[in-house]
């Protein structure tokens, strides 16, 4: 089968970082982390890293995207017709890891990691056209860590979102992690491991945003534009006990059943459901209207989705929750079954 086109408005932009680069890093300052250790425990950003008037939306914590997640960041979409929308610092503080990346056909970007408090850390990624000073501690390709550490200054210019391409806007990636922070996953031991620790670290923006300012990012919350009520979000999903959140296959993925996936229900009313690195396709599943909230999907109870990229439905996604840390996942072409196929494959928290 095929891989699915993503919707250009919700259209993601994964990072794909190089070797890391082994020249010397430029920097400012001494040559220890003891400017890191005088930093603030709680940061105050004491502004917006964009202009509120440049970005069409913000996703909320927690959005099921590509990677077969619920992210640990907000994604910026900036207005197509912004041609130089600057990013800034969003309070003073010192770079300590960043990367450069060349994309054949388009702008190279960037992105830096950004510590502003004692274990909280800021940062800013999909970024092109980088400031001048910003560019020096950049690596040549690939990432590095910044040292010593480069110091910046709430307001300062880091660089700019690429021009947008035609019928679509581009997506700025605002990471904030907060290491006292555990967000409420069903399974946390599985999270702590290093490659999945940043999602139970990740924190809303606003946590530590002047108040005076959380208004003018709030009313941008939304997937595919601001929807109101939406909040700021949560990086975990899970549900105890339900279907709703993030499952992994424990085994390597086989057609397309990728390792892990992701489902829920978004602000605007759609649930979706995402397959990281399934060999067959990666995909997104979508399924507008009001179906059934996979929140609502307990222990013992079963759902298909059908997808609904264009009528007639192409594809199923029929799954059961067997008890509260495993799920069952059939996949198939065309129209939902009667009954709960005989292949499936087993996910587990």
């Amino acid at each position: 089968m095929m891989p699915r086109a993503l919707s250009p408005i919700l259209l993601l932009l994964l990072c794909a970082c190089g070797p890391k680069d082994e020249s010397p890093p430029a920097g400012s300052g001494g040559g220890d982390d003891a400017p890191l250790r005088a930093l603030p425990d709680d940061p105050s950003f004491t502004v917006l890293p964009f202009d509120p008037a440049h970005v069409s939306f913000v996703t909320p914590l927690g959005t099921v995207a590509t990677g077969g997640e619920t992210k640990n960041r907000h994604q910026v979409h900036v207005r197509a017709e912004i041609a130089d929308a600057p990013i800034v610092a969003p309070a003073d503080g010192y770079i300590i890891q960043a990367h450069f990346d060349e994309v054949p056909g388009s702008v190279p970007y960037f992105g830096v990691d950004v510590q502003v408090g004692k274990g909280v850390v800021v940062s800013l990624d999909h970024l092109a056209f980088p400031a001048d000073e910003i560019r020096a501690v950049l690596p040549a390709s690939g990432q590095r860590e910044v040292r010593p550490p480069f110091k910046v200054t709430a307001g300062q210019r880091i660089g700019r979102v690429q021009p947008a391409r035609p019928n679509a806007a581009y997506a700025m990636d605002l990471v904030t992690t907060d290491e006292r922070n555990e967000n409420p996953f069903v399974n946390r031991e599985r999270f702590r491991s290093n490659e999945l620790r940043a999602f139970l670290v990740g924190v809303c923006f606003e946590r530590f945003l002047d108040p005076a300012r959380v208004p003018a990012i709030a009313a941008l919350y939304g997937e595919g534009g601001p929807v109101p009520g939406t909040t700021c979000g949560n990086a975990s999903r899970d549900v105890p006990s339900a279907l709703a959140g993030m499952w992994f296959l424990d085994a390597p993925g086989e057609g397309e059943y990728g390792e892990r996936f992701a489902i829920a229900r978004l602000s605007n009313g759609d649930v979706r459901m995402n397959m990281k690195d399934a060999p067959g396709a990666t995909w997104i599943f979508d399924v507008r209207g009001s179906p059934v909230d996979p929140a609502s999907v307990r222990v013992g109870a079963s759902q298909c989705y059908l997808e609904d990229i264009a009528p007639p439905a192409t594809r199923f996604a029929f799954l059961r929750v067997t008890s509260e840390t495993t799920a069952d996942v059939a996949l198939g072409a065309g129209g939902c079954p009667g009954a709960f196929p005989a292949a499936f494959k087993t996910y587990r928290r």
